[in-house]
Order: C-alpha cells, then structure tokens, then sequence
C-alpha cells in the first residue's frame, strides 16, 4: 500500500542574511524495491510533466528549468526560477529535492522536499501569498512522481 504524507509547511528565515525561504515535504511508500526505484528515478524526468503544465499556462517566457549537477543515483534535483516581471528584475526560486531510501522494515521511501524564496522581500512576500497554490501544484506533482517511480519499476519503458 502506497501513502503520502504531508509535512507542515516551513518558513525558515535566515539570522545572518535575512532570506526567507518557504519549505515543505512529501513523503510516500513505494511498491518498488529501492534498487528499481533509484533506476526509475535515473530513466525518467519528473519535472517534464510539470514544466508542459506550467506551459500550457503560458509561464514559459517568464521560466526557466535547471537541473543541478548534485543529483547521484539516489537523489535528484529540479530547480525553477520565474521572473515574475521582465522590467522589475524580481525572481522567484522553486527547488525541488527528490530522494530515496529505505526504512526500518526495508520498504522503500520517496521524500520530495520543495523549497520557495524570492530575490528580494517584495517577491519573497509574493511567494508567501501564493504558496497555497505552488503547494497544491508541488503535492499533486509528488502523487505524479510517486506513481511514475512506481509504473517504471514495475514495467520499464
């Protein structure tokens, strides 16, 4: 059987910077055994989906998608900066972190953690009063990773 669960949201403010950040985490059983789910994880881009929704919105002029380069056989990482407007410099970071492991009873476990900041206070605070909505979009996309993981382990394209 495969759940979801859902961490309170995060805000964390950075003592030495001032940054505020947004976080939030989903964590889900898998079916498939860690060694499938890791080679799943490799095959497939999750955020592929995404980035075609987001798309279909007409965000892509104002986004761009990167993938950081400390992604390994265990873990990945997409990362979202949107402008929120061309002519004021503003940005928005969305990070997603997906990892795999195994608890104590040998079942595998898919943890993605979502992070939000702005560049500055005014895009920090826009973040904040869309979080509702960036987290409902980063829970919905986490069942999508989840069921992905699982449909390639059992079934490799």
């Amino acid at each position: 059987m495969t759940t979801i669960l859902v961490a309170e949201p995060t805000r964390l403010i950075d003592s030495a910077t001032g940054e505020r950040e947004l976080t939030n985490t989903y964590v889900a059983t898998l079916d498939a055994s860690v060694e499938a789910a890791c080679e799943a994880l490799r095959a497939i881009d999750p955020s592929a989906s995404l980035a075609r929704r987001l798309g279909a919105l007409g965000v892509n002029d104002r986004a761009v998608w990167l993938e950081p380069s400390n992604s390994n056989a265990r873990a990945r990482g997409w990362l979202l900066l949107w402008r929120f407007d061309p002519n004021c410099g503003q940005t928005a970071e969305i990070a997603w972190h997906a990892r795999l492991d195994e608890d104590g009873a040998g079942r595998t476990v898919l943890t993605i953690t979502v992070r939000a900041r702005g560049s500055d206070d005014h895009a920090a605070q826009q973040i904040a009063l869309a979080w509702p909505i960036i987290e409902t979009i980063a829970h919905q996309h986490a069942k999508t990773w989840r069921r992905s993981i699982d449909d390639y382990a059992e079934e490799p394209w």
